[in-house]
């Protein structure tokens, strides 16, 4: 909330107005089976969709490596206009174990351990999610068979299991509608699953849809009414229907090996930026009424000198306020930093080193910090974002082997 006083002076009598103005396992994802094989430069900063809906010519003009040094985010001049952050609560996937770990982020983005807090789980943990009220929290789990664990949470935030859903597979990603139906998708099952979590566990399953060439994410639509799927080796994103059940409504294609892998949608619902795992690049889309995704720009997520060969992107994520886009760099093992247009395409604003194998990352819900696990390091790595969107490293946390999943309450 930003505050304007006024002093207004009437002969020896003086009034202060305030004025206020508002403002995967199945087949285990391994991220590097088949980036040999790609055909597309990853380091060749070019339009890589070409598909079944209308797409722009524009390109991102921006000099590959004109920003992407790996840096240390420069100090920012620039006035951080963002109220005092409070302590936040983390959950991490450690999947070298059964063990859920509890994590603080601290107001000033240092992190400390609550081991008193961590949960040993039945099986590896994989994906997570909370549900719409933020007291549960849906947990993927992987062997035997697969499963999807359902926690809750104390007033204190002591996490508990309540209950698992066996038989599910091992899912690689898992998404809450509004109605309680929990969606999840199964990369070596070629799967999509829908559940009712509206009560206890076991959850019934109420729809399942098979598809080809692995899903990978399945992320709601700014409708509500809409789930999206990239298909990585599919080199698709489809679209259902979510009325009744799974319906196919659509699809876009890119071109052969770019692996399509994680998808987000700016906070107003009008561009969606999409991650690729084997052209280190992200595409920057227009949402159409319709549902369809008409391409912008594409641009790459590693400097022009990096051997696209050495690195397989993963995650993707925007910031609350819509300003700022970051994408992981496998291999690179950076994060790649983008400011967002007016017209939704995105200005490189660099890279910056991180842990080894990144596979996973949140930002928290303030916009203030992101937050990096790395699979290999076994380590987390939190940032503060500066006022101009470029990030600088705070602190870092070692938690254990093969970190899977990262979640900022």
């Amino acid at each position: 909330m930003r505050s304007v006083l006024k002093f207004v002076s009437a002969v020896s009598l003086f009034s202060l107005i305030c004025l206020a103005c508002g403002d995967d396992d199945g087949a285990v994802d391994s991220g590097t089976d088949t980036a040999a094989d790609a055909t597309i430069d990853a380091t060749d900063d070019t339009n890589v969709m070409d598909g079944t809906v209308a797409m722009d010519t524009a390109r991102d003009t921006n000099d590959p490596d004109a920003a992407d040094a790996m840096v240390d985010a420069p100090e920012d001049t620039a006035e951080d206009t963002m109220p005092p952050a409070s302590r936040r609560r983390m959950w991490i996937s450690v999947g070298g174990e059964t063990r859920l770990a509890v994590i603080d982020l601290e107001a000033d983005g240092t992190m400390t351990a609550r081991p008193e807090l961590d949960l040993t789980l039945p099986r590896r943990p994989t994906a997570m999610t909370f549900d719409r009220e933020g007291r549960r929290l849906f947990v993927g789990l992987s062997g035997d068979g697969g499963a999807i664990a359902t926690i809750t949470l104390a007033e204190d935030g002591r996490p508990s299991l309540a209950g698992v859903t066996e038989g599910t597979g091992n899912p690689v990603y898992l998404e809450i509608t509004s109605d309680a139906r929990l969606l999840s998708t199964y990369f070596g099952a070629d799967l999509l699953l829908a559940h009712d979590v509206s009560g206890a566990p076991p959850h019934a399953e109420t729809a399942r849809l098979m598809v080809d060439d692995e899903p990978h994410q399945i992320l709601l639509g700014p409708s509500g009414t809409r789930a999206y799927v990239p298909h990585r080796n599919g080199n698709t994103v489809r679209y259902f229907d979510l009325a009744s059940g799974i319906a196919a409504e659509g699809s876009v294609t890119a071109e052969p090996g770019v692996g399509p892998r994680h998808l987000r949608f700016a906070p107003s619902g009008e561009f969606a930026y999409l991650i690729h795992e084997y052209t280190d690049a992200i595409s920057t889309h227009r949402v159409e009424e319709d549902g369809s995704l008409t391409r912008l720009q594409t641009t790459s997520t590693i400097p022009g000198s990096f051997d696209g060969a050495m690195n397989t992107c993963a995650d993707v994520h925007v910031t609350p306020d819509g300003r700022f886009v970051y994408g992981s760099n496998r291999g690179h093992d950076s994060l790649a930093m983008f400011a967002v247009q007016s017209d939704g395409t995105l200005s490189r604003l660099g890279t910056i080193e991180t842990e080894a194998r990144p596979r996973e990352f949140d930002v928290s819900p303030d916009g203030r910090f992101v937050v990096v696990a790395g699979q290999d390091s076994g380590q987390l790595q939190s940032y503060r974002v500066e006022p101009s969107g470029t990030l600088t490293r705070v602190a870092r946390l070692a938690v254990g082997s093969d970190l899977r999943w990262v979640v900022i309450d």
